[in-house]
């Protein structure tokens, strides 16, 4: 728990108003890039079990693991776009 914590609190610093990561427009093209892995993901997984295939999992699972995906994908695309851009930010 202590990593967690401590990945997090480096993290935290580049949210702040007028700052950035470094190299943020890497980080930004990482935002894109993940959010299209994402929904190409996303579009993968419909297609298969509309074209047929037997997958092992219910439309109910199928559903939660999108869920699940587009909810983790969205945080993080979310945090790289403020603490890319120096206009956005928490104030202190």
């Amino acid at each position: 728990m202590g990593k967690i914590l401590e990945l997090l609190l480096n993290l935290s610093p580049a949210l702040e108003n007028g700052k950035t990561l470094a190299n943020p427009k890497t980080w930004g093209n990482v935002a894109n890039v993940s959010h299209a892995l994402i929904i190409v993901f996303g579009f993968i997984l419909v297609g298969v079990k509309t074209a047929g295939y037997d997958i092992p999992i219910t439309d109910s699972q199928l559903a939660q693991l999108a869920g699940g995906i587009a909810s983790v994908g969205g945080t993080i695309v979310a945090y790289l776009n403020v603490a890319t851009s120096a206009d956005k930010g928490l104030k202190k």
